[in-house]
């Protein structure tokens, strides 16, 4: 009798750590689908409070540093993201997600190097994957490093070859370089592929000025200023003109 007893106690007590065990994995489920519902309606407030209470049942949960990570970087507190996202890494050092969002942090920082690195990671880890090659092109850019910029640009677009914004960008460092022909067969692409898109106008209008065609370029950003008045990039160009007489 007292042997059943002490094997009923064991039964038990197992089956309560099981239960315990169970309604913190519930409570962790629930806690991270009411901060995504939070993040769906904008409430990055309620989102963060819940992701942190995530991370005090959970420690080892990597998607929440990664997904409380994503609502500091878009509030601007890049440092905080940065951490974040950097021990999701410690916990998952094959985590691709987070070294997509710690490049854009380093870059929203100016720091390309460590966004360089990131993103380099991220092609190791998932070699198609566009957004890496191209987190990567705007960190060469940042450095001022066209070529290296440009054949990343290149990858975006082999990979998707209607990627409007991959031949915007690509475009505007063949500017950087002076190359306008390059530069406006880029932002000829963009338009045939997005013709109500207003930058490739204004980026092919200051194209057209770089080699000395004004009329064009007054065309191009009149068309950018019907779909986007207050553009403010269109807005100097076409100040830019008007001293010249166009």
């Amino acid at each position: 009798m007292k042997k059943n007893l002490v094997l009923l106690a064991l039964v038990l007590t197992l089956f309560g750590a099981a239960s315990t065990h169970a309604g913190g994995s519930k409570d962790v489920n629930t806690l991270m689908e009411r901060a995504d519902a939070a993040v769906d309606r904008g409430d990055d407030k309620r989102a963060v409070a819940d992701y942190t209470r995530v991370i005090r049942l959970d420690p080892n949960n990597a998607s929440a540093y990664n997904r409380r990570g994503l609502r500091y970087a878009f509030q601007g507190n890049y440092d905080l993201a940065i951490s974040d996202f950097s021990q999701a890494i410690r916990i998952d050092p094959d985590f691709s997600f987070a070294y997509d969002n710690r490049g854009f942090a380093y870059r929203c920082i100016d720091e390309w190097d460590l966004a360089i690195a990131d993103y380099t990671q991220l092609i190791r880890l998932r070699p198609n994957e566009d957004s890496a090659y191209y987190g990567r092109a705007m960190a060469y850019r940042g450095k001022n490093e066209w070529d290296l910029a440009i054949a990343d640009f290149d990858q975006v677009i082999q990979l998707y070859p209607d990627h409007v914004t991959a031949y915007l960008e690509r475009g505007y460092t063949y500017g950087s370089k002076g190359e306008w022909d390059l530069a406006i067969a880029d932002f000829d692409q963009a338009v045939r592929l997005d013709p109500n898109n207003a930058d490739a106008y204004t980026y092919r209008g200051y194209a057209y000025l770089g080699k000395g065609n004004f009329s064009q370029a007054r065309a191009d950003v009149n068309r950018a200023m019907q779909l986007e008045p207050d553009h403010q990039e269109a807005q100097d160009l076409a100040a830019d003109l008007q001293q010249r007489g166009y």
